[in-house]
């Protein structure tokens, strides 16, 4: 692991300090290299931990053109694909995937504002001749109660495999059907969007009914907890809860 030393003085004492510094080689594949304008580079980070997220949000920064096909862009760590809040060990390789052969992620989970449109833009195509979206959005009342906020816990590396497990079991049970599905984690506000979800059929009746397929899963399978906050307290929705 490389170091950097810097001087300081304690008690008219010269001291040598270590600080230790991360290093991320960085490979950019297909439409990704076309972005950047480059085929790898090696980045260092002062940083104790650098997870998924911080990687994106740096490069975002640096390639501002990247940042509009963010969603559609994964991580691979050591030739595996990882979630977005997963650390990054030192000395690693991180792959930047594009969409391979025209299919892109077909799932979201995010802290970070939803946008109904990239929804919709995931499963439009010439061959649709429907489109149903869901929004789904916090509101300020349940079960009788005054509620101020949400916060929603995600156990990630599990929400990404059963989004995409439930994508594509909506594509199987009802052929021709695209879906997408973008869900936020962390404390919600009143008003904001916490799940979107869009679904793309040549007719109606599959849109809707995949649509609703979708839906009915993430509230069985998919392992984000709401914990609502309201005026007469906190309280975990369906553990003692609703």
């Amino acid at each position: 692991m490389p170091i950097t030393r810097f001087l300081c003085t304690v008690d008219n004492h010269l001291e040598i300090h270590h600080a230790m510094i991360m290093e991320i080689k960085v490979v950019y594949l297909g439409g990704t290299r076309g972005l950047t304008g480059a085929h790898e580079e090696t980045l260092s980070f002062e940083e104790p931990e650098v997870t998924g997220h911080q990687l994106l949000g740096y490069l975002f920064e640096k390639y501002p053109s990247l940042k509009a096909h963010g969603p559609s862009i994964r991580l691979a760590v050591n030739f595996e694909f990882v979630g977005l809040e997963c650390p990054i060990p030192n000395s690693a390789e991180v792959a930047l995937v594009p969409p391979v052969q025209g299919g892109a992620p077909n799932y979201q989970v995010t802290d970070e504002a939803l946008e109904p449109l990239d929804a919709w833009q995931a499963v439009v195509h010439e061959g649709a001749g429907a489109t149903v979206m869901f929004i789904g959005t916090v509101r300020n009342e349940s079960r009788g109660k005054s509620v101020t906020q949400l916060d929603y816990e995600a156990y990630l590396p599990m929400v990404e495999k059963s989004l995409g497990s439930i994508t594509a079991q909506c594509s199987e049970h009802h052929p021709g059907s695209r879906t997408y599905i973008a869900h936020r984690y962390g404390t919600l506000q009143v008003g904001d969007t916490s799940v979107v979800i869009a679904s793309s059929a040549p007719h109606r009746e599959e849109a809707f009914a995949s649509c609703r397929e979708a839906l009915e899963a993430i509230k069985t399978d998919v392992p984000i907890f709401k914990r609502e906050r309201t005026e007469d307290g906190d309280e975990w929705v369906g553990f003692g809860g609703g």
